[in-house]
């Protein structure tokens, strides 16, 4: 099916996918928050978002808690989106510096909203 595709041709396709992917993910976070400000879950007989991003959106627990720490820190900084979606950030480091601030939190080591910001530019481009 794909065979057929000169090089440049599917480095191009592939490219493009990404770029829909991440754009993609931004808009399913989007939903996860008006979903969890609704409450919505509940109302369907799940406990939790986690729970209804499992089971009944079919993710796997780390894909779902992936979506659900992005959509928490977005909440406080929104321009997390628009990184996720140029691809400056990934899902995976998002998730886990949203883990670190609420650990962090729980501690009572609270990060400014411009310490988040900067710690977050500082894991721009990188991998995990």
């Amino acid at each position: 099916m794909l065979k057929h595709l000169s090089n440049a041709d599917l480095k191009n396709i592939l490219s493009a996918k990404v770029k829909q992917e991440r754009a993609l993910s931004v808009e399913i976070i989007e939903l996860l928050e008006e979903m969890e400000r609704r409450k919505l879950y509940l109302s369907l007989g799940y406990g939790s978002l986690l729970d209804y991003c499992v089971k009944d959106l079919g993710y796997s627990e780390s894909a779902a808690y992936r979506r659900i720490q992005a959509m928490r820190i977005s909440q406080q900084l929104p321009e997390v989106k628009t990184a996720l979606s140029d691809g400056r950030l990934n899902l995976a480091n998002v998730a886990k510096v949203q883990s670190m601030f609420k650990a962090e939190a729980k501690v009572n080591n609270f990060y400014s909203v411009e310490e988040k910001r900067e710690l977050l530019r500082e894991l721009e481009y990188k991998s995990q």
